[in-house]
Order: C-alpha cells, then sequence, then structure tokens
C-alpha cells in the first residue's frame, strides 16, 4: 500500500499538488472479502431415499403359484429307429416316452455300446437308459412351459368370467328390486291400512328386500 510520502512523490511528478486535508493513505486502502468457494467433496452427498418396493413378496408368491405336483410317466422301449439308422455292433439304443395326463409331452434317445472296451451290459444299458431319460426331461421343459402358460390363460379367463357373472347376476339383481317409487307408495297404502304398529312396522322392514312383483302384489291388496 502506498504512504503519504509515496502519494506526494506520485503527485509532484505528475504535476500535481496534494491537498493537505485528504488522507492518501487511506484512499489507497483497499479492503478485500474473502469469499471462499467450497469444493464440492465439502458438501455432505445427499443420501437417495429409496422407493421401498416389495418386489420380494411379489416374486416369492408368483413361484408359489407356479409351484405344484406333476404326475408324469415314463415309459422305455428299445429304440428300433436308431437301431436300424446307425446299425453298430454292440448298440444298446433306448426310447423314453414322458406322457401328462396321458399326453406326450417329450421324447428322449439315449444309446451306448457293448464291445472290448466297455464290456459290462449293465453299465451299458443303464446309460442308455438314464440317456434317455435325461434327453426326454430336457425336451420337456418347453412343452411343460406352454402348458403352464394354458393353464394361466384359462384360469385368468375363468376368474374374468366368475367377476363378470357376479357383476351381471348383481345388475340383475338390483334391477329386480322394487323402486323407490313403489316402496314409498306402499308405505303410505301401510299406514292407511295397517292399524297395529308392529304389523306395519314389520311389514315396511320387508320392503327393501321385495322384487317388484312382490310389491304390486302388495300393493294390489292394500289398494282394493
Amino acid at each position: 500500500m502506498p504512504d503519504s510520502k509515496s502519494a506526494a512523490r506520485l503527485a509532484s511528478n505528475m504535476g500535481k499538488t496534494l491537498l493537505p486535508f485528504v488522507n492518501y493513505t487511506t484512499m489507497n486502502q483497499t479492503t478485500y472479502r474473502n469469499h471462499a468457494v467450497r469444493s464440492p467433496i465439502q458438501y455432505p452427498a445427499r443420501q437417495r431415499q429409496a422407493t421401498p418396493v416389495n418386489q420380494e413378496d411379489a416374486l416369492r408368491s408368483h413361484v408359489r403359484r407356479l409351484c405344484n405336483t406333476l404326475e408324469l410317466s415314463a415309459t422305455f422301449e428299445e429304440d428300433a429307429a436308431t437301431l436300424d439308422t446307425l446299425n453298430v455292433s454292440g448298440l444298446i439304443s433306448v426310447l423314453c416316452t414322458l406322457r401328462k395326463d396321458g399326453r406326450i409331452i417329450g421324447q428322449g434317445r439315449g444309446w451306448s455300446t457293448v464291445n472290448r472296451v466297455n464290456k459290462s451290459i449293465d453299465r451299458s444299458c443303464s446309460t442308455a437308459i438314464n440317456g434317455s431319460f435325461l434327453s426326454a426331461c430336457n425336451n420337456a421343459c418347453k412343452i411343460l412351459d406352454a402348458l403352464r402358460l394354458e393353464e394361466m390363460d384359462e384360469q385368468a379367463a375363468a376368474d374374468r368370467g366368475a367377476k363378470f357373472r357376479d357383476a351381471y347376476g348383481a345388475r340383475e339383481h338390483d334391477s329386480d328390486l322394487a323402486t323407490e317409487k313403489q316402496k314409498a307408495y306402499a308405505r303410505q297404502l301401510l299406514s292407511l291400512n295397517v292399524e297395529d304398529e308392529a304389523d306395519r312396522e314389520q311389514i315396511a322392514s320387508t320392503l327393501d328386500d321385495m322384487t317388484k312383483d312382490e310389491i304390486s302384489s302388495l300393493i294390489q291388496r292394500f289398494a282394493r
């Protein structure tokens, strides 16, 4: 910061005269405020509030709906078509057929050979049978998926039909009930024709459940 002597020297160089009542030292002082800029890492990170989603319960409910008991039957037989096609000495070929409710859902083939390397007949037969069963199960998975989807669609259609029948039946029932005008007229006739208050209240309490035909008969009886 320039002092008074420096200010006087500067003024003399510029050919100007300093005024005695002016404090040039104070005028040349400049005050700066320290505006500190905080780094983004200094601000506490806002934690995102996770939306509570009951995904686990929905997942488990869906899995439980798909889990059920399947009654399958497996039939094993010699695969004559494969034996004729390959025509290999010592070949063992088995065909496995899986059925659900009498409907074929998968077939699989398995084979093995009996030779100098593999001399065990029992092991070769077990290999062919087990292989045909695994192949049939693998092929049946896609058919089971299709059948499962069909059952779900049929169940959904049945549920919609039941809801429609219930709603339609309720509307039909409501349309058969007596109208407010009929009930008001019936109450007026009851007040004029039934002297006993208990009997009159008992009959009036049943008006809301009466159909149009029933309340018409009641009105005709008291309107005579």
